[in-house]
């Protein structure tokens, strides 16, 4: 009887230690039905376009000199700087203490924009155009005239300005951050049109 055991368990060992989890792959099942989708939930309030934004076309805008006697001798000398203003009605003073002004030239034209945010300075030219901001106008300082031009070859204008008004008083919204220095960001943020 221990003979007869003893080699039944015999066989069961072998029979488990030749057994092995390798082997061919079964063919694929088919694939089950999708579930049910769950509910929809409420459609959210539209939000108000540019939420009070004011921003204007792009402007023409012509430079004066700034010349005068700066060396005391009863002349006049070179012209030391060019400014401009540029008219905003809609500049209040509550913009001035509670919003945001940005003011943008375009040095390209309206079919290919290059568009840079004032204050801008080129180090290696030595140009630089500077905006100051009052109630209903923009002031800009420049080192060059910076103006509005056609130019006599294409005859496209260039140089062109914009200047957007950010009304302030509401809390900060989380979510993406914009750059305002980048006319691409500040323009579909804000969903400008050109």
């Amino acid at each position: 009887m221990r003979k007869l055991l003893f080699l039944a368990l015999a066989a069961v060992i072998f029979s488990c230690g030749s057994c092995s989890k390798e082997g061919d792959t079964g063919p694929a099942g088919e694939t089950g039905a999708t579930g049910p989708v769950g509910p929809t939930g409420p459609a959210g309030p539209a939000g108000a376009d540019g939420a009070g934004i004011i921003y204007s076309e792009w402007l023409d805008v012509a430079y004066d000199p700034i010349v005068g006697d700066y060396d005391g001798d009863g002349l006049e000398d070179d012209t030391a700087a060019y400014e401009t203003v540029i008219p905003a009605d809609k500049l209040t003073n509550d913009i001035l203490s509670t919003g945001e002004i940005k003011v943008f030239i375009n040095i390209g034209t309206a079919a290919n924009p290059v568009i840079y945010p004032l204050p801008y300075t080129d180090l290696f030219a030595g140009y630089s155009i500077n905006p100051t901001f009052a109630a209903q106008e923009i002031y800009l300082l420049a080192t060059n005239s910076f103006q509005t031009f056609v130019d006599a070859e294409d005859g496209l204008k260039y140089q062109q300005y914009r200047y957007i008004l950010i009304p302030g008083g509401t809390a900060a919204r989380a979510g993406k951050k914009i750059d305002w220095n980048n006319y691409s960001e500040v323009k579909a943020y804000l969903k400008l049109k050109d």
